[in-house]
């Protein structure tokens, strides 16, 4: 009779090392993905802050230019 032992213990070293490489690429991953939803929300929050700005910006300009019409001032934007 063969004795298979060797094997065995030779197979189950190999996917107890398998199972911890695919762990480390799952936590890698879960970094990467992690970091990339921050810089997405990051983002976000600039792009909104970015029009409300604009807004701002495009009101404070119609008051200049109804200002300056009403003293009389040239505004060449």
């Amino acid at each position: 009779m063969t004795d298979f032992s060797p094997l065995f213990t030779y197979l189950d070293e190999k996917f107890k090392h398998i199972d911890q490489q695919f762990l480390e690429q799952k936590q890698s991953f879960t970094s990467l993905q992690t970091s990339v939803d921050r810089l997405a929300t990051k983002f976000e929050k600039y792009h909104d802050e970015q029009i409300i700005y604009k807004a701002k910006l495009d009101y404070m300009e119609d008051w200049i230019k109804k200002a300056s019409i009403k003293l009389g001032v040239d505004y060449k934007p």
